[in-house]
């Protein structure tokens, strides 16, 4: 089957991923003088990035006696020292700059006195996260409404529902990008001089996620595959807990969490102990903590804990609902029958956000040449753990400055390449499972679903262990091998999600291979990486885990911090 490009464009800076990274990226390129083009999975500002499901957390040093100094060494201290130190502090300087972008653009904060007010979120020296004008209202839906009108109010090039395949590559340098359109079928061809990934993170490969099943780690797969080094890949957020009972609201965390922390919500086990209190002596993570009283049978009849408000006045309670306004997952909750006021919701930690990534600088670039990443899919900035309310400013800001910084790279480039390389070895492969009936052929969503096992099996909270990590190794690397035989019965091209999925899984296959070789390699228990044949943290591994391909080889390697800023146990 011969295959042909449907389209072969061409721009100064390309932007792979549309969440408030990639449109922030996108911006500040146009800013710069850049023709951009920005590319999505789905329809551009309708898709599944999880920005768009973002809360109202957003970490911003602005009055004193805090600074975006106070805010690193906090982001550091949380982070266990892992950070890529100079990275974090370009970040927090950047963030100011960031919200006062989102305010003119008309997002509705709350403030007094000329001043935006700020609540504090645990690990916070200072109060930090400005109040929406709106109590209750998910930040990612204003996200959504101020961030597209301005990258069209640029100029800026946005294209919906091409999903990214392989990044194009030239004497050494990443000169693009090849993807599926997915509606009609056809290929695209996408030529710049200057790339940012920002396609998210890799949360989405779990089958019980609280983030977006679409974020599956494309952007992992590609940037490993034209040789992009990555840090400390075993480190992800699971959050503490999220809803799996009533089944209408499994995954959610947003509204979860105003009532646990403003409501002032209790955890209890099935014994009826608020256990949360007395366990956090144990010096564990609390999302551990929760998972260890589940693994003990201590859980609810669906396998969560507890979240109850019945302690607290009824009269409390109906306060705080019409301060923050009637939302509809009030009226949905009263809809199937349950009663904040004496019924408790069933919730359990849940995969929520990748931690490591791409290697990069403090400018957003990758050892790659032509090639940046920002947002979820860059590492460095969060070491690690993370901060409540710390990801999407941080991300945010690496957008900002990997934009000016690829308008930068195109300018030094001064032309876009005129010849793409050979890209059909990369359409043979992308169309080969559509109707393979080669002997023994594997469904594609066979292949997804054993990858979720196994992620389920042994790289979850618990069960990291070097038994269990080396068997998934060991299932991941068969399950590759035999890439050939995956099939998708569906041969129609137009709109066919199983083909989709094949795609995805193509690249889910490496990014569970690195995160399951990290995390056999880290012998200790860091931040959420807990190893529970290695309970403890060691010094010896205060340093970060290098992935790169060397050849058809995975290798990992140790790195060691620069404590640029702060070191350990410094005040």
């Amino acid at each position: 089957m011969k295959e042909v490009l449907a389209a072969n464009l061409e721009c100064e800076v390309l932007v792979i991923g549309a969440g408030v990274a990639g449109l922030t990226a996108a911006i500040q390129a146009a800013e710069a003088g850049a023709r951009v083009t920005v590319i999505a999975k789905g329809p551009v500002a309708r898709d599944g990035a999880a920005s768009w499901m973002a809360g109202p957390g957003f970490q911003v040093a602005l009055y004193e006696p805090d600074s975006p100094e106070v805010h690193a060494r906090d982001t550091i201290k949380v982070g266990q020292y892992l950070n890529n130190q100079a990275l974090v502090l370009a970040l927090t300087n950047e963030i100011p700059r960031c919200l006062e972008r989102l305010d003119r653009w008309g997002m509705h904060y709350l403030k007094s006195e000329g001043k935006y007010v700020q609540i504090r979120l645990p690990g916070e020296t200072y109060p930090r996260v400005p109040r929406l004008l709106r109590p209750g209202l998910a930040a990612g839906l204003e996200y959504r409404r101020v961030l597209p009108r301005q990258i069209r109010r640029r100029g800026v090039r946005a294209l919906g529902n091409l999903q990214a395949i392989e990044l194009l590559k030239r004497d050494g340098a990443v000169i693009g990008v090849l993807a599926l359109n997915t509606v009609d079928g056809v290929f695209v061809a996408i030529r710049a001089r200057a790339t940012v990934l920002a396609t998210g993170g890799f949360m989405g490969m779990y089958r019980y996620t609280t983030t977006s099943p679409t974020l599956t780690g494309e952007g992992h797969g590609m940037a490993y595959q034209a040789g992009v080094q990555f840090r400390d890949i075993e480190f992800a957020d699971f959050y503490t807990g999220s809803v799996i009972w009533p089944p209408l609201y499994a995954g959610e965390v947003d509204w979860l969490t105003l009532l646990r922390y403003e409501l002032g919500g209790k955890v209890y086990n099935s014994r009826g102990e608020d256990f949360a209190r007395y366990k956090k002596s144990s010096g564990l993570a609390l999302p551990v903590i929760f998972e260890q009283e589940i693994k003990a049978g201590r859980c609810s009849p669906h396998g969560g804990l507890y979240l109850s408000f019945k302690h607290l006045p009824e009269n409390v309670i109906d306060d705080y609902f019409e301060s923050i306004g009637r939302q509809r997952w009030m009226r949905n909750l009263e809809d199937i029958g349950i009663d904040i006021h004496r019924d408790a919701l069933e919730l359990a930690p849940a995969p929520m956000e990748s931690i490591g990534g791409c290697r990069v600088d403090e400018r957003g670039r990758t050892n790659v040449p032509g090639l940046l990443a920002a947002g979820e899919i860059s590492g460095g900035a969060e070491g690690a753990f993370t901060l409540a309310g710390n990801p999407v400013p941080l991300y945010m800001a690496m957008g900002s400055i990997a934009g000016q910084e690829a308008a930068s790279v195109a300018r030094e480039m001064g032309a876009t390449p005129d010849e793409l390389p050979d890209v059909r070895p990369a359409l043979e492969a992308a169309v080969r499972p559509l109707g393979n009936d080669s002997k023994g052929a594997i469904p594609a969503l066979q292949v997804k679903r054993e990858l979720q096992h196994i992620l389920r099996a042994h790289l979850r909270l618990l069960g990291r262990t070097q038994a269990g990590l080396e068997s998934a190794v060991q299932k991941i690397v068969a399950i590759r091998e035999n890439v050939e035989r995956w099939q998708v019965k569906t041969t129609a091209r137009r709109h066919n999600n199983e083909w989709m999925e094949a795609l995805e899984a193509r690249h889910m296959v490496t990014v569970c291979e690195m995160l399951a070789r990290a995390a056999l390699a880290r012998t200790e228990s860091r931040g959420l990486h807990f190893r529970e044949d290695y309970p403890a943290p060691s010094n010896d591994w205060l340093c970060n885990l290098i992935i790169e391909r060397d050849g058809d080889e995975m290798k990992i390697g140790k790195a060691p911090i620069s404590y640029s800023f702060i070191r350990p146990g410094e005040r």
